[in-house]
């Protein structure tokens, strides 16, 4: 169990600004900063690559690349940075910066092909983007660990809820506060979070450890280049840590599109466990409408 009561909110805005975030998560956060940029210079960028029904009707494969990395606006993609960085942060230091890309690629295409294929009979029209729907994804995954380890969360007093209804209410909120925000697209990247956390995922997830071994054996350079100035959490680290130890459950998690919402706080046995044994950075635990769209 947990207390949300006693945490002041500001700190999980500032929190995520005080060390840098491991490589992944580091060089995605810059990359979609430049295509936002990039999008300013070509308008018609968003609604060539944005998600919708379109992918399924003409074959359009490569939306599921880029609509979670576009966004409509600097606040759209401000709010979902200060979401995403620490969540993601998180599941790469305990996973690692290769398994954690195949993890990014298969969330997108799961909840894109889901969106699209429920898009393509209730609104063919509808266009969607922005890294909302992996925000939920990851709140869900934690969320499923943490209510193994704390099945009630107190959120003030003797006022508590379920651990796995935090993601739903802050899902319901969000929709209530930003009427533009794609509800399914949401709902979608939370349910795929939970089957991610549940192993449901795992053929689809789990590369081979071997394979990523000898990747970054013939890479070895390339990756002592990014450890000189990124925390590049490698496979032999993150197998170590995936051993009989508990996944890292972020201090803070925070919702969609900038929505607040606390998150438990994982407890002092995991928040040990939980840390590379090799780690060199402490960052640990720490869409909008788009013409007749909803946002991601």
């Amino acid at each position: 169990m947990s207390s949300l009561s006693n945490r002041n909110p500001l700190d999980t805005l500032f929190n995520v600004f005080k060390t840098v975030p491991p490589a992944l998560t580091s060089g995605l956060s810059l990359f979609m900063v430049i295509l936002f940029f990039a999008s300013v210079v070509f308008p018609t960028m968003n609604e060539s690559l944005a998600l919708n029904s379109r992918l399924l009707t003409n074959f359009e494969l490569n939306r599921l690349t880029w609509y979670p990395m576009l966004h409509l606006n600097l606040l759209h993609l401000g709010l979902n940075l200060w979401a995403f960085v620490p969540l993601l942060s998180s599941f790469e230091l305990s996973n690692g910066t290769v398994r954690t890309g195949v993890v990014l690629n298969v969330l997108a295409t799961l909840t894109g092909l889901a969106y699209a294929l429920i898009g393509l009979v209730f609104f063919p029209d509808a266009s969607v983007l922005g890294s909302s729907a992996w925000v939920f994804s990851f709140m869900g995954y934690f969320t499923y660990l943490e209510q193994s380890a704390m099945p009630t969360t107190f959120i003030t007093g003797n006022f508590k809820i379920p651990t796995w209804t935090k993601p739903f209410i802050v899902l319901i909120v969000t929709a209530i506060i930003l009427p533009g925000s794609s509800f399914l697209g949401h709902l979608l990247g939370l349910v795929f979070g939970f089957l991610l956390a549940m192993g449901k995922l795992k053929f689809m997830v789990e590369p081979p450890g071997k394979v990523i071994l000898w990747i970054e054996k013939r890479i070895d350079f390339l990756i002592k280049l990014i450890q000189q100035k990124f925390y590049y959490v490698k496979e032999a680290d993150a197998i170590e840590i995936r051993k009989g130890e508990s996944q890292s459950i972020p201090l803070h998690a925070v919702g969609p599109s900038g929505s607040g919402a606390g998150a438990a706080s994982r407890p002092a046995a995991a928040a040990a466990s939980a840390s590379p044994k090799k780690s060199g950075n402490p960052f640990q635990g720490q869409g909008n409408v788009l013409g007749n769209t909803d946002s991601n």
